[in-house]
């Protein structure tokens, strides 16, 4: 059975790795075609959606809130519009504190109760536990309503899907805006250690 730790100290890590990645190739992209960063960074898919920088402000700010209330390592996090500079600085430095995890500390914390508000819907989730016999609730103050899910349902059912759609957002952003980005911009890094046929 996979660990809560390598459900989600190495996936967020290689999430924010693979952000890296494609904001790079979006620069190569800007210097090559005369395309200001500045338009590539703001750019949305929809009027109503958020801009590029903020994809990866929502990562950070979701891989953070599990460093805080999951690992206890208290750390800000500033969820705004960044430029492309501050896109790699807060990526850097939130991998630098996804590097200092230990496994023993997010295994052992299956058992702590927070609460957790989620979007603008109220969720009752009463989940059977299939996994973990632990409760799970996690706060941020910019989300409206409340949901109580297992630890293991809350990684894999919000954490992770979550800061997985902010990511795709982001490569969806970039391909609109022409950026020559495939598949396995996306998926390098996911592929790393692994031995292809």
């Amino acid at each position: 059975m996979t660990s809560l730790y390598d459900q989600t100290v190495p996936v967020l890590t290689t999430i924010l790795k693979t952000e890296v990645t494609l904001l790079k190739k979006a620069e190569d992209f800007s210097n090559e075609n005369g395309t200001p960063m500045s338009e590539l960074i703001s750019a949305r898919l929809y009027p109503d959606m958020y801009p590029l920088s903020m994809q990866v402000g929502v990562t950070i700010m979701f891989s953070k809130r599990f460093l805080e209330l999951v690992v206890g390592q208290p750390l800000s996090v500033d969820v705004k519009e960044y430029t492309l500079d501050e896109c790699y600085a807060v990526i850097e430095k939130t991998l630098a504190a996804l590097a200092e995890v230990k496994p023993e500390s997010v295994n052992g914390r299956g058992a702590d109760k927070l609460d957790f508000n989620i979007g603008k819907k109220y969720t009752s989730a009463t989940v059977q536990d299939w996994y973990v016999s632990t409760y799970l609730c996690v706060k941020f103050s910019c989300l409206s309503s409340r949901i109580r899910l297992l630890t293991v349902h809350n990684v894999s059912r919000f954490l992770i899907p979550t800061v997985f759609f902010h990511l795709t957002t982001l490569y969806d952003i970039l391909r609109m805006k022409g950026v020559p980005l495939a598949k396995m911009n996306y998926l390098t890094h996911f592929l790393d250690g692994l031995v292809l046929c």
